[in-house]
């Protein structure tokens, strides 16, 4: 008995940050429909929307047990930092330097879209990532 309680309180608490986050993606979306010269709440938007999906993600692979929906959940699963991360360090470079996104995030969207392809492909290449990570660690110095 305990343990499904503990898996209700665990799905109550994914469905219920999924909910707030997915709120406040959706006020800050219309916010950036209203003021599209502010882009920092459409990229906020993008990452409240994408931590949301990774609650969701979450709580859907701890309670189905279909093998084939997990496997994709979890390739989808591998892919979801990437945006809503970048989405919060594209925030924050338009709210801190006026709007403009650095060429860097154009080196990110090749690797991103080079990973992608790769992985759809067949292909294993995981250093894609982790040279597209060294790169932003690397050019703020």
């Amino acid at each position: 008995m305990a343990l499904v309680v503990s898996n209700v309180a665990m799905m109550g608490f994914f469905i219920f940050y999924f909910t707030f986050f997915v709120a406040i993606g959706i006020v800050h979306f219309s916010l950036w429909l209203f003021y599209r010269k502010v882009r920092s709440n459409l990229y906020y938007s993008i990452f409240a929307i994408g931590i949301g999906i990774f609650f969701m993600v979450t709580a859907l692979s701890k309670v189905y047990f279909f093998t084939d929906f997990i496997l994709s959940i979890n390739t989808a699963f591998y892919y979801l930092p990437n945006f809503y991360i970048i989405a919060l360090l594209a925030m924050l470079y338009s709210i801190f330097n006026d709007n403009k996104l650095p060429k860097i995030f154009f080196v990110w969207a090749i690797f991103l879209a080079l990973e992608m392809t790769v992985e759809f492909c067949g292909l294993r290449i995981p250093l894609t990532v982790t040279i597209v990570y060294l790169i932003l660690l690397i050019e703020p110095i």
